[in-house]
């Protein structure tokens, strides 16, 4: 077909219409038809010393699926849910002990034997519960089945039971059935201290602007945002919606803290009632206040000795909502499917090529390279491609150890591409390459250097 001026493949190629025409062409070239496309998402790894996540309480009395994706960090004992506080009401995972999977509830418990779970690997899980038969599949093969009490459960934390034993790697998809109705649906990909339920619709924000009260200190500054000049005697209420929240609703309110003189603030339920941390920095805050009360007075409060600006109200019903304790913004990482299934992270080099390396030395020192930081016993993706006469052995190290367990190299002399996945056995922030027993009168060149962190999938 000759091309004409309007053809897509003339288009500019920021434009939709060549996008499109990419699109179509990339899958003309595809051997296999039905290979999806790649698509990216957030991965949490849960440190494992403090951090969970409190989610509002779930309590199964009959039949329940309870399914996530797992990848354990460590062979040791974690809890995948629990009950914040108490030593009953968890699932736990017994990586110390054959890695049975092991359901305590109140007087009673079930244990999963011979699970095949498997280390650094992401492993899907299904337990079940119809009747007195509890049942789990691990990666899609064979039911274990044990019969066990028809006692209630109940769960408020994800990653956590009782303040320990809490999850070392990576949660995601986590799914709750109750009586085969979805009741929770955490994604765990939000890239965020508040964890979405996919289970429920996000409710219509009900700030308003103005707000229906302005507490003794505050000053609305007509642009959206509001001033407390530190005038009040007590915990003042900016006062945002008249909407009415019963018992057993989630609220998720955020704010922005623009600037701030002194004191704190917090969000504030029923005109009095704080609830949630005391704020005194700066920054974009959020918060899930669980109602015990019904209620139509809820806004922020200003403690006696606030002086600062708060811009950026929204007030919405967020039921089943979670949060994230103790977390860090380094704790979630954007990741990218890959057509064969494992996850591939974000590349971690921060240059693609080193200078060229010198000739006539039959021992060249090291060639310092900086990466982002390699932490030990998580797979990675790392290669280079080698040109010119190359060393005896060229490959990956680190400045104070070599990272990986095999450090990749060529040794016939030729150019071309070298790498693989790798452990990392150490945890470091700098990578170098090295090189030594090259032929005098040698030069050879490093370039295209990669470094990706890797998760695999059973």
């Amino acid at each position: 077909m000759p091309i004409t001026l309007n053809s897509p493949k003339l288009a500019d190629p920021k434009s939709l219409a060549y996008q499109m025409h990419k699109k179509q062409q990339d899958r003309k070239r595809r051997k296999n038809p039905f290979v999806p496309e790649l698509f990216e998402r957030y991965f949490r790894r849960n440190e494992g010393t403090t951090d969970y996540a409190t989610i509002p309480e779930v309590t199964l009395a009959g039949d329940f699926v309870i399914e996530f994706d797992f990848l354990p960090a460590l062979d040791s004992d974690m809890r995948i849910m629990g009950e914040v506080g108490l030593v009953t009401n968890y699932i736990r995972y017994e990586g110390s002990t054959g890695k049975d999977i092991v359901i305590v509830g109140s007087g009673f418990s079930v244990r999963f034997s011979g699970t095949g779970i498997q280390l650094n690997t992401i492993n899907t899980l299904s337990i079940s519960r119809v009747g007195s038969q509890y049942s789990l599949i691990v990666n899609g093969g064979e039911s274990i089945l044990v019969t066990g009490s028809l006692d209630s459960i109940r769960y408020d934390s994800i990653y956590a039971g009782n303040s320990f034993q809490n999850v070392s790697g990576i949660l995601a998809n986590l799914k709750i059935y109750d009586n085969g109705t979805l009741i929770r649906g955490y994604p765990l990909d939000d890239n965020s201290d508040i964890l979405r339920n996919r289970a429920t619709v996000l409710g219509g924000d009900q700030a308003i602007n103005p707000p229906s009260e302005l507490g003794d200190g505050w000053t609305d500054n007509g642009d959206g945002s509001y001033t407390c000049d530190g005038s009040q005697s007590v915990g003042t209420l900016l006062r945002f919606t008249n909407a009415q929240f019963n018992a057993g609703d989630n609220v998720l309110t955020r704010f922005e803290i623009v600037s701030r003189t002194s004191g704190d603030i917090k969000v504030s339920i029923q005109g009095s009632t704080a609830d949630g941390p005391s704020i005194s920095s700066v920054g974009n805050y959020s918060h899930v206040s669980d109602i015990t009360a019904s209620t139509s007075t809820y806004g922020l409060s200003a403690g006696s000795t606030f002086v600062g600006t708060v811009r950026a109200i929204s007030i919405r019903q967020a039921d089943g909502y979670g949060t994230v304790i103790n977390g860090n913004a380094s704790d979630w990482g954007l990741f990218q499917q890959q057509a064969t299934g494992e996850w591939l992270g974000q590349e971690l080099a921060t240059s693609s090529s080193i200078d060229v390396l010198s000739p006539d030395i039959e021992s060249d020192p090291y060639r310092f390279w900086n990466s982002g930081a390699v932490i030990s016993g998580l797979n990675y993706r790392c290669g280079l491609n080698i040109q010119g006469n190359s060393s005896a052995q060229t490959g990956w190290a680190s400045n104070g150890g070599i990272p990986f367990t095999q450090p990749f190299h060529r040794n016939d002399f030729s150019d071309g591409f070298a790498g693989g996945d790798f452990i990392s056995t150490a945890s470091v922030n700098t990578q170098v390459f090295y090189r030594y027993n090259t032929p005098v009168g040698s030069v050879a060149a490093i370039n295209q250097i990669t470094l990706k962190e890797v998760l695999n999938v059973a």
